[in-house]
């Protein structure tokens, strides 16, 4: 292979390889319209529902062919590990009635790097799983789920 084939296929192979790895990027921002609803480190997502806690629970413990990701709820403990091409994270679910709204935030058990989708993946499944709403993070911090409660 001479060097201008090489330079050819690099150049073609960039843009492909940059659609890869920015297209998981791309689907979860236009599914959470925009709301940063996690912290910087990806491991407190926070949603607002429009089902109580007992509902949410529900329909978490229903396993459906179209779910965005694998999973394993324990109603119990309120944990959830999600699990996609060979990596799985554990996650705690917290539940926050303010106003009579539910609020939902997915923390992460550990911190742990992953060399997986997952992070990207977690709003689409709770928006499709449980219809929940993506909530400004800040604003959940501050307002919501505040030392006092």
């Amino acid at each position: 292979m001479d060097f201008i084939t090489f330079i050819s296929l690099f150049i073609l192979l960039i843009p492909l390889v940059l659609f890869i790895i920015f297209k998981p990027v791309m689907e979860d921002k236009k599914v959470r319209n925009n709301v940063m609803n996690s912290d910087p480190l990806t491991q407190h997502y926070c949603f607002v529902l429009n089902c109580n806690q007992l509902e949410a629970i529900e329909q978490l413990t229903i396993h459906n062919i179209e779910d965005t990701l694998e999973y394993t709820f324990d109603a119990d403990c309120l944990t959830i590990v999600f699990s996609h091409l060979g990596a799985s994270i554990e996650h705690q679910l917290f539940f926050y009635v303010v106003e009579n709204k539910t609020y939902l935030k997915v923390s992460r058990v550990k911190f742990m790097h992953s060399r997986s989708n997952i992070p990207l993946m977690i709003n689409r499944f709770f928006i499709e799983k449980i219809g929940a709403v993506p909530v400004d993070y800040s604003y959940f911090v501050s307002s919501i789920c505040t030392p006092r409660s």
